[in-house]
């Protein structure tokens, strides 16, 4: 299997690297310290069709392949995870659309998200419900011809930016996880707000928070699909955002060597440079031989997926891997820059706190090695 990017993939790749460079960079530090989600970019990533790459151009989308896809949120997270880990949530409730949509709520809502500018979010987790995603509370009850929803969502990417929301929830609480189903609510349904928006140790300019619903009131064209049908799609629609979020733990890990080679290439210690010690060097090594594992692990799975053949245990090798490489590689470009890379002056440490996320959101490390033993185990 080749994955040496095409002439049009390199072209592309190229693109999202000098935007991020050029625009997000000079950015992202100030954000990261205050909190604060970058809203004045988002035009300029519409016009490049950041928010919409896999979505077909009918709906206003680039019309790319998943390939395409983990390649920009490769080099967005090389640059600012937490515009990652923002794409990655707008972009799951997205595929949820064009997964389990109806051709009119496609219409409606996909060329606003796809390259109008407006963000979505995607809405599953609760307090009480995390990687058990079929233990959600959250309702949906029909009543006079609408359905009203009550309950809470925890842990909500892009929380108070999104347009939209896709919501699951128990339309037929009685039924377990086959009484699942998910609607589109906009940000300004009657009966929801936003909550506590969280305070973070790492990816802090991606707003992560509460979404409440009290009695909050939407149409039967809000709901995605057949009603308690939901849990059968979130399993098909989980597997490309796990993928993404594997494809941002690499541009991380990319980042934090960069920034090492750096630095240890003109740090002098003991009469020569730093980068001289074989030590230093073996460190070197490991980080670029885990980064390169992973990075052809994640574009397995995508192609897999561009060829609608089977890859959830790929999906869930990949995310592993290249989780736990995120953390290992960070933590030792911190420990190469010494007392500098735990500073502000540098980005490691930034990288280092942003690392820890990836192997938290879209099930984690833990559940995909259950995942993997599972497939092992039955064949």
């Amino acid at each position: 299997m080749d994955f040496t990017l095409t002439e049009e993939q390199k072209i592309w790749q190229g693109a999202v690297r000098r935007f991020a460079e050029k625009e997000l960079a000079p950015l992202t530090a100030a954000c990261d310290q205050t909190q604060r989600f970058p809203r004045e970019i988002v035009p300029r990533m519409a016009e490049l069709k950041l928010w919409g790459v896999f979505v077909p151009e009918a709906y206003g989308g680039a019309g790319g392949t998943n390939l395409d896809w983990i390649l920009m949120m490769e080099e967005i997270g090389r640059i600012d995870a937490a515009m990652g880990i923002s794409i990655l949530g707008h972009c799951h409730a997205q595929r949820a659309i064009l997964e389990m949509g109806g051709e009119a709520q496609k219409a409606a809502y996909l060329p606003p998200l796809a390259g109008g500018g407006k963000i979505a979010g995607f809405a599953l987790t609760e307090p009480g419900a995390g990687s058990d995603a079929a233990a959600i509370a959250t309702t949906a009850l029909r009543r006079n011809g609408s359905y009203v929803l009550n309950g809470a969502k925890a842990f909500i990417t892009n929380a108070g930016e999104a347009w939209v929301y896709v919501v699951f929830v128990k339309t037929d609480p009685g039924l377990g996880r086959r009484g699942m189903s998910a609607f589109i609510v906009p940000a300004d349904a009657p009966g929801f707000r936003v909550g506590k928006i969280e305070s973070k140790m790492g990816v802090r300019s991606s707003m992560t928070g509460e979404l409440v619903f009290e009695d909050c009131r939407v149409g039967r064209d809000n709901l995605l699909g057949e009603e308690n049908q939901g849990f059968r799609k979130l399993m098909e629609v989980f597997g490309q955002e796990r993928v993404g979020n594997a494809a941002i733990s690499v541009g991380t890990a990319q980042a934090a060597m960069e920034e090492a080679l750096r630095y240890v290439r003109q740090r002098p210690a003991f009469g020569q440079k730093v980068a001289d010690f074989q030590g230093v060097q073996w460190m070197l090594a490991d980080m670029a031989v885990e980064i390169e594992a992973a990075r052809l692990l994640v574009r397995q799975a995508a192609d897999l997926a561009d060829r609608r053949l089977p890859n959830r245990g790929q999906v869930a090798m990949a995310k592993v891997l290249a989780n736990e490489m995120c953390m290992r590689v960070t933590t030792n470009a911190v420990q190469l820059m010494g007392a500098a890379g735990y500073t502000r002056e540098f980005p490691v440490e930034r990288y280092m706190r942003d690392a820890k996320v990836f192997a938290l959101g879209g099930g984690t490390t833990q559940i995909q090695r259950n995942i993997i033993a599972r497939q092992l185990l039955e064949t």
